[in-house]
């Protein structure tokens, strides 16, 4: 549960400003609206000293303090910060700069929100923290189906984690499969159990390990694309059904010794799933 302090010599919080922080935090975490706490503390200007506020007798500029577990990636708790700035700044028409943030990443044992209890006996092996490797450019900006015919897409990879030569080699294959993570899926909107695939009554009732929807439980996509073109920290694909922005987990280059070694079976209601996800009669089963 992120706490999120604000320290101003406003008395009153602007209006809309709590919804508008809890939103971009719930986002930008994806965790919960509910699960964002934020705090409107007034301080009168005569009980503190502190430099960083702008010399006036009635300084603007806020300091926040946010508490969050420590799991949250750099990235998103950049992001998270970036918004932070921006809303705070907008609403209390003050400089970008001049609002100071505090972060406390908390460890376990010392963090409760609602009925689950982060404690200090569970184990961390059950955590696997990973860094975006770059991410998606696509024509495409909302989830959808059924789009995917022909579209050309772009990588982009992040050049902080990668060298250029990570890519040396990769023009020698026509194929790749790209791991994304479906990041605009809530996370408590993840599927544990079972459901008709794409809401078809007239479909069978199946679990999500034996259908390839975007709410599962890690919410990573998999996809076999066809590779265009590679630049330096980019690679240009055709048919990656995953939208702008989404980021990318890993890239491998696809071999046929990977493929299949016997014959494939699938149920019809899968056939009749993939009818229109590609256009035509495309067998693939990507994400």
């Amino acid at each position: 549960m992120p706490l999120i302090r604000i320290y101003s010599t406003n008395p009153r919080m602007p209006a809309d400003l709590a919804d508008l922080i809890g939103q971009s935090v719930s986002t930008h975490l994806d965790i919960p609206f509910r699960n964002v706490w934020v705090l409107w503390l007034p301080v009168d200007t005569h009980n503190f000293h502190c430099p960083a506020f702008p010399k006036s007798e009635h300084p603007t500029s806020p300091i926040v303090h946010m508490h969050c577990r420590e799991t949250y990636s750099a990235e998103q708790l950049g992001r998270v910060l970036t918004a932070l700035r921006e809303l705070l700044a907008l609403a209390l028409r003050c400089d970008e700069r001049s609002v100071f943030i505090i972060v406390d990443r908390v460890t376990k044992g010392n963090l409760m929100s609602y009925a689950e209890v982060w404690s200090a006996e569970d184990s961390l092996s059950d955590q696997i923290v990973m860094r975006a490797i770059g991410v998606v450019r696509s024509p495409v900006k909302n989830i959808d189906d059924d789009c995917w015919q022909d579209l050309v897409s772009t990588i982009e990879l992040d050049r902080r984690l990668l060298e250029k030569s990570s890519l040396d080699g990769l023009k020698d294959f026509s194929h790749i499969n790209v791991l994304f993570y479906l990041d605009r899926v809530a996370e408590d909107g993840v599927l544990t159990g079972s459901k008709h695939p794409r809401e078809r009554l007239d479909w069978p009732k199946v679990g999500v390990l034996a259908q390839r929807v975007k709410d599962r439980p890690n919410r990573i996509g998999l996809s076999t694309c066809k590779v265009l073109d590679v630049a330096p920290w980019s690679i240009t694909v055709s048919e990656l059904d995953a939208i702008d922005g989404t980021p990318i987990l890993d890239i491998k280059p696809f071999m046929s010794e990977f493929g299949p070694r016997s014959e494939v079976k699938q149920p019809s209601w899968s056939h009749q799933v993939m009818k229109a996800y590609f256009g035509g009669n495309n067998q693939r089963n990507p994400e």
